[in-house]
């Protein structure tokens, strides 16, 4: 099973890019010498829902590699705000062009105040 199929990536980690084929086969070789050194994170909304919210380019690159992920490697947060958590995450660890960064920056923005608008519906239908 790919790993798309397990995992539903939240729409603010879609917006950065993917590794290219030849860093993620890179990548994969070494998770494969060296094992996966930082955990897949995992974002459950108030639903329960979950979202994958950091660890695309591993995932790709392990599925690519054939390497099974350690299901003791995925790390479930529960934190307020995915979108803060995953513009901390990928806005310094992406080589991003300035164009790219801005760019960016401009969504980030955007997926921010639509989880405000979000949250502030929950609390006027409760």
């Amino acid at each position: 099973m790919a790993w798309r199929d397990k995992f539903k990536v939240h729409p603010a980690a879609n917006q950065f890019p993917m590794m290219s084929k030849r860093a993620l086969y890179e990548l994969g070789k070494d998770i494969k010498a060296h094992r996966l050194k930082n955990p897949i994170v995992v974002w459950r909304d108030k639903d329960g829902q979950e979202w994958l919210i950091d660890g695309r380019n591993r995932l790709e690159a392990m599925e690519r590699a054939g390497i099974e992920l350690d299901p003791s490697r995925i790390e479930y947060v529960s934190c307020g705000d995915p979108v803060s958590w995953i513009e901390t995450l990928n806005m310094r660890r992406h080589h991003l062009t300035k164009h790219q960064y801005a760019r960016l920056t401009v969504k980030m923005l955007k997926a921010r105040r639509a989880f405000a608008r979000e949250k502030a519906q929950e609390t006027w239908s409760t």
